[in-house]
């Protein structure tokens, strides 16, 4: 049932594992894990909750800023933006979507979905199967549970500290990326970029394959180098779990930390994030591979502009969605070896 609200408080039972659904436009959200059975939301600001749309089931609630004349989304009455605080069951299945507000999480240990466009999105004190994305906001997680994580930014940075990693899927575009943690899980763990440099600060020896193409790769724990043929690998201590890490242009910088102390609330117990060293001057963007019919386009074309254009808009490609990291590495070494021919073929004086 899809009712409207005008009370200052909702609640609504949805049991140890229901379900809620929030999709709000902008402002912010916080939401709590608490024992019980219940579903609470109030407005931040203790104001009345006009402007949702509230759908009810006997396990699910699901609200919705609602759009109108009156109504640019909850509260925004004279010009007030969304803020919820909700309260759910620990244990309950959690999505939340939003256009540009902010989402604040904490205490949960159910299945969790995070998306918000230009929103930063923090997960505290959390567990369980999570997903989350963003395109222009930050991301910051601390599982401090076992946690499985698929996680996607494209401009914005992500930072993961977690107790116990099963899975990992992380993906970025431009956007730097802090992975912490201990790798004790079945896997796969991936992790891939196309600009964005990654510290990688594991709690247990690792193995990382790496595949990058201008990206550098350094460390302080005396990883030793175990390259096989086109396959460059960095392990650390006597190996372990294989981290997949994939760029076009990004450097890795292979860390350590300890793992979190028994009860440890928020944070993992170890040091003081690694401080990034001062990399070298970074490369300029890698000419980037086109097929030979790109490269030969126009013979008044500057071959060198041919190439950037490609590159640019295979890394829009990219970043729409149309192709993924490993297809852009492909086209941009395909486009590297057309430019390393055309070099090889320069016109002779007749």
């Amino acid at each position: 049932m899809t009712t409207d609200t005008t009370e200052r408080t909702l609640q609504h039972r949805i049991g140890p594992d229901g379900l809620l659904v929030v999709r709000l436009h902008d402002g912010e959200a916080r939401v709590r894990g608490t024992n019980g059975d219940t579903a609470t939301v109030r407005s931040l600001d203790g104001a009345l909750l006009d402007g949702i749309e509230v759908e009810t089931g006997e396990r699910s609630l699901s609200i919705r800023a609602r759009r109108g004349p009156d109504f640019l989304g909850i509260g925004r009455r004279a010009g007030r933006t969304t803020e919820l605080d909700i309260e759910v069951p620990v244990g309950a299945t959690v999505v939340i979507e939003a256009s540009s507000a902010d989402l604040d999480a904490e205490g949960l240990r159910g299945d969790q979905r995070y998306r918000s466009a230009s929103g930063d999105v923090v997960l505290r004190d959390v567990s369980g199967s999570i997903a989350a994305d963003t395109v222009s906001g930050d991301l910051e997680i601390i599982a401090t549970g076992a946690a499985t994580l698929a996680v996607r930014t494209v401009s914005g940075d992500l930072s993961l500290r977690a107790g116990s990693i099963g899975e990992l899927r992380a993906t970025t575009t431009s956007g730097d990326l802090f992975v912490a943690g201990l790798f004790d899980g079945a896997g796969p763990y991936s992790i891939e970029t196309v600009s964005g440099d990654l510290v990688l600060a594991p709690a247990n020896d690792i193995r990382v394959e790496v595949g990058t193409i201008t990206g550098d790769l350094t460390d302080d724990v005396g990883a030793r180098r175990d390259d096989d043929g086109n396959r460059r690998a960095l392990v650390m201590g006597r190996g372990g779990p294989t981290i997949g890490f994939r760029s076009a242009s990004g450097d890795l910088h292979l860390a350590r930390s300890k793992p979190f102390e028994t009860g440890a609330p928020t944070a993992p117990t170890s040091p003081t994030q690694p401080t990034q060293p001062t990399p070298p001057t970074p490369p300029t963007a890698p000419t980037p591979p086109a097929s030979p019919t790109v490269v030969l386009a126009s013979e008044t074309t500057p071959l060198d502009d041919t190439i950037e254009n490609a590159s640019f808009e295979i890394l829009r490609a990219l970043e729409r969605g149309e192709i993924d990291v490993a297809e852009a590495r492909r086209r941009l070494e395909t486009l590297d070896a057309g430019a390393d021919a055309s070099d090889q073929l320069e016109p002779s004086d007749a």
